[in-house]
C-alpha cells in the first residue's frame, strides 16, 4: 500500500479511495464472461481462462468452441444437455443447465465430477 501525503494530494493525483490514509487499489473488473477449464479438460499443464462472448451458458461455450476447438464443449454437453459427470458453476453457483444467464463478468468453472471408490 502506498501512503497518503498529509496534504491529501495522493487522491487528486491518482484518483483512487483513500482508506484510513492509505490508498486502495481497485479491484479488476471484466468486460466478458471468462471460463476457467481444469488441466484435465484444458489438455494442458494448468488450468486455462479465457474470456468468451455470450449472454448463456450455451452461447459462451459454443464460443470457446469457435475460438478454441470444440473439446470443452464436447466434454460439458451431451444431447443438449449438461453432462451427468461434469461440475460447471457460474459465478460459484451450480449451473442449472445451458440456458443459464451470464453476466458481464461472469467466471464459468469446469471441473469434472470427483467420484469413486471402492463398494464393500
Amino acid at each position: 500500500m502506498i501512503a497518503a501525503d498529509s496534504a491529501g494530494l495522493g487522491d487528486k493525483l491518482t484518483g483512487l479511495p483513500l482508506t484510513t490514509g492509505l490508498f486502495r487499489l481497485p479491484t479488476q473488473r471484466f468486460s466478458m464472461p471468462r471460463i476457467k477449464v481444469p488441466a484435465a479438460l484444458a489438455g494442458s499443464s494448468g488450468p486455462e481462462t479465457v474470456e468468451v462472448t455470450g449472454t448463456t451458458l450455451a452461447e459462451a461455450l459454443a464460443d470457446h468452441a469457435a475460438e478454441h476447438g470444440p473439446e470443452l464443449q464436447q466434454s460439458v454437453v451431451e444431447d443438449g444437455e449438461l453432462r451427468e459427470y461434469i461440475n460447471v458453476f457460474i459465478d460459484g453457483t451450480e449451473a442449472e443447465g445451458l440456458s443459464d444467464e451470464l453476466e458481464d463478468d461472469s467466471l464459468i468453472r469446469v471441473m469434472p465430477a470427483a467420484s469413486g471408490g471402492q463398494s464393500k
